[in-house]
């Protein structure tokens, strides 16, 4: 973020006539809670982080000394704090910087409120292509980095325990599957890696083009997927169409069967 913000300059495009709660300011807060929503007519893009690696760094950014900064137990505490504290699907209300990120992209119905979603893990290459998707000569390589959030730190999600990582994992159980990053249980699949494949984008797309929220449920690697995410949200989603009358058509029908999804 403050990367992106010394590049590109930290404006505020007017002010909002109503932020929903009131909790966040407003340029923290999803559009789908601003009224009107200042980012109309305008091009826009976020950037969405793997849910651990995300709340280990808002960790890093709250931690008060050096020795807490470099702690694996307060890490730990932090991020199960985090997840258990909040309740409903904002984890936190109070605390709009651990909101979900899907928040961030949809609107309530599924319309895409972020253009163009760049990976964090990929975050020069995906800005740069969309820079020159744009016409603009800016490149991440410009900025200076000369303003940091938290001073240096060995903490990596490699030290989170895997019963705190499950937690994270399974609390932001819809950024996981809609961004690629894993499961519906939580689970990670590093699927997001493959670039291509992630499922809110259009394949190939090196401006990474927002899709709807239908259609990115509709391209996760599993249908029982996007039946938990769907009813998570309490979002309607058509199933696929089927054909029934060939045999590899047969054998995925199985597959999308919505009878086992607890």
């Amino acid at each position: 973020g403050a990367t992106l913000e010394e590049l590109l300059g930290h404006r505020e495009h007017g002010r909002p006539g109503y932020v929903k709660g009131g909790a966040c300011v407003w340029w923290h807060t999803p559009p789908r809670f601003i009224r009107p929503n200042p980012y109309a007519n305008t091009t826009t893009f976020c950037v969405v982080r793997e849910p651990l690696e995300r709340l280990l760094s808002e960790f890093k950014m709250s931690a008060k000394t050096p020795q807490e900064l470099n702690s694996k137990i307060a890490a730990n505490a932090y991020m199960r704090r985090v997840v258990t504290q909040g309740s409903g699907l904002l984890i936190d209300e109070r605390k709009c910087h651990v909101w979900p990120q899907y928040l961030y992209v949809w609107n309530e119905a599924g319309e895409c409120t972020c253009d163009h979603v760049l990976r964090f893990a990929h975050l020069e290459t995906d800005f740069d292509h969309l820079m020159r998707y744009l016409g603009s000569d800016l490149r991440l390589a410009h900025a200076k980095h000369t303003e940091k959030h938290h001073q240096a730190t060995r903490l990596t999600v490699r030290d989170a325990q895997p019963g705190v990582a499950s937690l994270v994992r399974r609390a932001y159980v819809a950024d996981m599957v809609l961004f690629g990053f894993g499961d519906a249980d939580g689970r990670r699949t590093n699927r997001s890696e493959a670039g291509d494949e992630d499922p809110h984008v259009q394949p190939g797309d090196p401006a990474r083009r927002c899709r709807s929220l239908g259609d990115t449920l509709r391209a996760t690697s599993s249908y029982r997927d996007a039946l938990v995410i769907s009813r998570r949200l309490n979002f309607s989603l058509r199933p696929p169409p089927l054909n029934v009358s060939s045999e590899s058509s047969s054998s995925s029908l199985d597959d999308r069967r919505p009878q086992n999804v607890t």
